[in-house]
């Protein structure tokens, strides 16, 4: 590297390299390398090397929905994407919400409609890549119907998209059908 390409004249630009490990607790990597604007090429430096891990996006998922399955979704909601190309096919019916804000109040209708609940999910599928990632998985929810004393147990089959967005990872989609109708009032 020559003296000439240290004497930068505009800002360095931190530049991503992506990189990806699979398999049982996947994690994105970014390596971040400063480039000088002026040749493309790296400046002297040590290299960052980041990993965020998909599972721990995945936990903080589910304890978010089972925030939202006790009627408090404000945890769930802040881990969506807030942009307009959001979408929601929720798993008690409805139409297809598109865009934050109409996915918010959704969101807050669905908490409206659990009371004291638990949730459990088992993981059919998942792939994570560079900036997409998606999960299929199975969920069981008990929770209490507005105005009955009784519990009653729900399956879904749900799929969750998730973009990386500034860094992080924000749900984008999840349709959930259910796999059986609400049963049970115990």
């Amino acid at each position: 590297m020559r003296n000439s390409d240290l004497n930068v004249t505009s800002t360095p630009e931190i530049v991503y390299l992506p990189c990806f490990s699979s398999g049982e607790g996947a994690k994105y990597l970014t390596e971040a390398i400063t480039v000088n604007p002026r040749t493309s090429r790296p400046l002297p430096s040590n290299p960052v090397l980041q990993a965020i891990s998909f599972e721990e996006v995945l936990r903080r998922v589910e304890a978010a929905q089972v925030e939202l399955v006790s009627g408090r979704p404000e945890a769930f909601k802040g881990l969506w994407s807030h942009r307009d190309d959001v979408t929601l096919v929720g798993g008690l019916g409805g139409e297809i919400e598109r865009g934050w804000s109409a996915v918010a109040r959704r969101l807050d209708w669905v908490s409206t409609q659990f009371f004291e609940g638990s949730r459990a999910h088992q993981e059919v599928s998942r792939a994570v890549g560079q900036d997409v990632a998606y999960v299929v998985q199975r969920e069981t929810i008990r929770f209490r119907l507005p105005g009955q004393k009784g519990k009653v147990t729900q399956v879904l089959r749900a799929t969750m998209v998730f973009r990386r967005e500034d860094g992080t990872w924000r749900i984008v989609h999840r349709h959930a059908d259910a796999l059986t109708m609400p049963t049970g009032t115990q």
